[in-house]
């Protein structure tokens, strides 16, 4: 076996965003040594180039330069050409999905090599790119999508040229989607293992996969927890408010409108809400709602702020009294939600409460109720229900500790490191 591991992944810190601190912690508790390709200069879907968590030991990082994901691609093709006799295992890691793409040809390159595909989104049919396919055309002259224009907008060249434009755009997002998929069908057959993060996922890559078998190669690793990365000592609140705080990013289909909604509807019936709770989002938010705070004079107990280096947004978890989970609801394309954010895993870590609003079937359902936290539906009146009790009543909810000790980061990673030393075993590689 050679001495070393090669990982090939987009998002690695510096950079501040969940894949990458994913990486992260699944390395620094490996038993192993690894060469990490990953590049610095590129912040799209993050929080910017700013983590504190130290250089780990075991991982020798390879930085290179890429403006763009497919600029990443030939540079990391090209470093393992010049050292294609360095690995015996390559694990790669999405999103975004070139570093499979990258796998791919690092196995035709090599085919002896174990390759392991890391994947913690579909590439393929993600309901997310499916719900903006069914996005209707506003600009169409559709009384059900457009609604009733006057002569002159019906007769506007300008609708016409928008109404055009939505139309090559859909048409274009149906061309991606054609490729996406063959794409993973690809990935799903040339790896040798894959790696996702719950069986709700699993059963998704299982619709794209020729023939069967897909399971028998699979391991489901959940996100998790690093115990090193919290504070010792509870932090203490500023204030007797009940502070409810929000970590990561929310846009036009995983939008906390709801809450939002519920928390206005509370304030209708109990004028001085804003004395008794606030309420913290950090990362992003899409500026309907933004504005929706705004026009709804929500400003004195709803607070938006940038986004957080990640061990300072740890200290803050700890510090709140509930974390607000938040998860698309995307019943409109999926019956059940496949996707497990990161940032669950996180809170769970912190022993605050979670107050959790997401799909009743699917994966962070599922955690909710095991952990013993807050699952409340999209409905506004759920989730102004849950609020009164907890804001008049006093209500609590504390988190199972045995349940969410599964999540520890040294188990998760422990559970790859096992398949490796297996692999390596089997193909006669140590």
């Amino acid at each position: 076996m050679k001495d070393r591991i090669l990982v090939v992944s987009w998002f690695y810190p510096p950079v501040n965003t969940a894949e990458a601190i994913c990486a992260y912690k699944q390395l620094k508790n490996s038993s192993f040594e690894y060469d990490i390709i990953t590049q610095t200069q590129n912040f799209s879907w993050s929080y910017g180039n700013f983590t504190s968590l130290p250089e780990l030991e075991n991982v020798n990082v390879i930085s290179i330069e890429a403006g763009s994901c497919r600029d990443f691609i030939s540079p990391a093709i090209k470093y393992f050409k010049e050292n294609i006799d360095n690995y015996d295992v390559v694990i790669t890691r999405s999103m975004p999905p070139e570093s499979h793409e990258i796998g791919l040809e690092i196995k035709r390159l090599k085919p002896s090599i174990f390759w392991i595909a890391s994947l913690n989104d579909p590439i393929a049919n993600n309901p997310y790119t499916l719900r903006k396919i069914k996005y209707p055309n506003k600009y169409s002259l559709s009384t059900k999508a457009g609604g009733c224009f006057s002569l002159k907008r019906v007769i506007s060249v300008k609708r016409f040229f928008e109404s055009a434009i939505f139309q090559l755009k859909r048409i274009k997002l149906r061309l991606l989607l054609a490729k996406e998929v063959k794409l993973q069908r690809n990935i799903l057959e040339k790896c040798d293992y894959l790696v996702c993060n719950n069986e709700y996922q699993l059963r998704r890559f299982e619709e794209s996969f020729n023939g069967k078998g897909l399971s028998e190669k699979t391991l489901i690793v959940p996100h998790s927890y690093d115990p090193d990365f919290y504070y010792s000592a509870e932090q203490k609140r500023e204030n007797e408010k009940i502070i409810f705080t929000y970590f990561g990013h929310a846009d036009q289909i995983r939008t906390p409108f709801q809450l939002f909604c519920a928390i206005k509807e509370l304030r209708d019936d109990y004028p001085d809400l804003a004395s008794r709770v606030c309420f913290n989002f950090y990362g992003n938010i899409d500026m309907c709602d933004v504005n929706y705070i705004s026009e709804q004079n929500l400003r004195d107990m709803i607070f938006i702020h940038g986004g957080l280096e990640y061990k300072e947004s740890l200290k803050t978890m700890q510090s709140s009294d509930w974390l607000i989970h938040l998860d698309a609801n995307l019943y409109d394309v999926v019956p059940e939600n496949i996707f497990f954010a990161s940032k669950l895993t996180d809170y769970m870590g912190s022993g605050a409460q979670i107050f959790g609003i997401t799909m009743l079937n699917g994966i962070g359902a599922d955690i909710l109720r095991e952990a013993n936290a807050v699952c409340s539906s999209h409905s506004v009146q759920d989730i102004r229900n849950y609020l009164y009790m907890i804001i008049f009543k006093g209500f609590t909810k504390k988190l199972d500790e045995n349940y969410i000790s599964q999540y520890k980061a040294s188990l998760c990673s422990k559970k790859i490191d096992e398949r490796i030393s297996n692999a390596l075993t089997e193909n006669n590689c140590s």
